[in-house]
């Protein structure tokens, strides 16, 4: 195929004749339960002789100002991807013909009200899947490495049962805050995202990121048998990466991240985006696991969360002990039990600056000072409790 005009891409019709061929496997084996696939079958062996296909598809919602330099991102990888898509969904800016004169595909949605996830289901129902050993998704707004690609496929390639690789994603270079209080959101982002990779390493992971993630084309291929689409369209999916891990993780696939799979995002410049987003995110999640309930895909999750907020609630509470008791009595009784407290207050910031030394100096030495890093995570306990008070209480929103 050669990239094709925006107008001759007859973008609904395989759906409308029934002749979809990407919901249709012609690779000669059945999907089964994948632990009753044995090694010797070869059916996973990549041949030797050629590069691997892969198929990139990005979806697009009004990008004007950064999706050609999300395709040159692409379209300069190391490892080469045979098909570029660009997935333009409802759009009402110039992105469609921004993205045609960079000469990748280009397709429009049809009647999608599913937003995301609809529109990579229907860029994937464009596709001959068969043909394609490797499918990555890339935000319009995402910037990947140039061994983004190549390494995906290196730690995919290992592993016969590894259905996705996610990448962990950086801020942007050069991005800045508005004024002190956006510098400081900036920086505490760049933090967290640095941590974050960090600690992933490639163990396997809670969810594959939204940004730039490679999924092995027979797993997509049989979740899509399964149940017809590889990304929710539900109203009530607010996480539609995280639903499609948990489908992957269901059907025996492994997911992982690799901190040589990057991808560079935006962050959010205000308190209210960061908010809003956070929100969206933890809700979404206590959304799925609720729907989902207890199963072996999610319990390690909802264990680590639980850890996580009552580590966060004894946290505040030794906090507030301690300054009651600095109040009351002008310092701390030498009791043994505050050793713990102070050994943490003092050994934390170290911790934090070890794992962030990827966001650079000025992110290491903010976590040295602690306070500013305090406060940023009293703002993450805050939503976490806040998501979960919503998901317990309130309907689930479908516009956000």
């Amino acid at each position: 195929m050669n990239p094709q005009s925006v107008d001759t891409i007859p973008w609904h019709c395989p759906q409308d004749s029934g002749q979809n061929t990407a919901l249709q496997s012609n690779t000669g084996w059945t999907p089964t339960r994948i632990d009753q696939r044995s090694g010797t079958d070869n059916w996973w062996k990549h041949p030797l002789n050629r590069p691997p296909a892969i198929a990139v598809v990005i979806p697009a919602h009004n990008e004007e100002d950064q999706i050609v330099d999300t395709i040159r991102s692409i379209q300069t990888q190391s490892l080469k991807p045979i098909t570029i898509l660009v997935v333009a969904d409802n759009c009402t800016d110039n992105t469609i013909p921004l993205a045609a004169s960079t000469g990748v595909y280009v397709g429009i949605t049809h009647n999608n009200n599913a937003k995301k996830a609809g529109a990579l289901n229907q860029g994937l129902g464009c596709l001959e899947l068969d043909r394609y050993d490797a499918i990555a998704t890339v935000d319009a707004d995402t910037v990947a490495h140039p061994e983004f690609l190549a390494n995906a496929w290196k730690v995919m390639k290992t592993d016969p049962l590894m259905g996705g690789v996610s990448a962990v994603f950086r801020p942007k270079p050069k991005i800045k805050g508005r004024g002190l209080m956006g510098a400081w959101l900036v920086t505490c982002q760049t933090m967290e995202f640095a941590r974050s990779a960090s600690l992933r390493g490639t163990s396997e992971i809670h969810t594959m990121s939204g940004t730039g993630s490679v999924y092995r084309t027979f797993a997509v291929q049989e979740i899509i048998e399964q149940r017809g689409y590889l990304f929710a369209e539900r109203p009530s999916n607010l996480v539609e990466d995280y639903e499609t891990t948990l489908a992957l993780k269901a059907s025996g696939w492994r997911v992982t991240a690799n901190r040589g799979v990057i991808t560079f995002t935006d962050v959010m410049l205000t308190l209210p985006e960061l908010w809003a987003q956070r929100i969206r995110w933890q809700r979404g999640t206590i959304d799925e696991w609720r729907r989902q309930g207890w199963r072996p895909w999610t319990r390690k999750s909802i264990s680590l969360s639980i850890a996580t907020m009552t580590v966060q609630v004894v946290s505040w509470l030794l906090v507030a002990a301690a300054i009651l008791t600095v109040a009351r009595h002008g310092g701390l009784p030498n009791k043994a039990y505050w050793i713990p407290l102070v050994a943490t207050s003092m050994l934390t910031p170290v911790f934090n600056a070890w794992h962030s030394r990827e966001a650079g100096v000025k992110a290491s030495i903010m976590s040295l000072l602690a306070i500013p890093d305090l406060v940023y995570n009293m703002l993450r306990t805050c939503w976490t409790w806040a998501a979960l008070a919503l998901s317990l209480f309130t309907p689930t929103p479908t516009k956000w």
